[in-house]
């Protein structure tokens, strides 16, 4: 798996529909950061008329953003770095780092984590299309 520098990323803040680490990231806004890092892209959210929709709101748009990957039917395997966890209207994402580890934003910021010790159990793991 290709290797990218992450460690400026690690720590910034938590903030909804977050874009950038100087004022902070969203799960999904971090994600195109460290896609864009390994070279590829991922569409942003798309936001319907009448305010501002969370990424679990846009649940459809969000299998959408995946336009330059696709799912693989295993759990995980180094190279296929976007894992994206869903239960019901619940979702988020993070990419993987390796075959243990991925980088994420939630409430507690930017950090790194086990896939298997990370509470949310249910996920799918994607492959950048070439």
């Amino acid at each position: 798996m290709k290797q990218i520098d992450i460690s400026d990323l690690i720590g910034v803040k938590f903030v909804y529909n977050g874009r950038n680490a100087a004022t902070g990231f969203d799960c999904y806004g971090l994600a195109i950061e460290v896609a864009k890092r390994f070279g590829h892209k991922l569409a942003d959210v798309k936001y319907e008329k009448g305010g501002i929709q969370t990424f679990a709101d846009n649940y459809e748009a969000v299998l959408a953003m995946l336009s330059e990957s696709v799912k693989k039917t295993e759990k995980r395997e180094a190279g296929n770095p976007v894992v994206f966890f869903s239960k019901g209207r619940a979702v988020h994402i993070g990419i993987l780092l390796d075959e243990e580890n991925f980088i994420h934003a939630d409430i507690g910021g930017v950090r790194v984590e086990n896939l298997d010790n990370y509470y949310r159990k249910e996920w799918s793991v994607f492959e950048w299309l070439k």
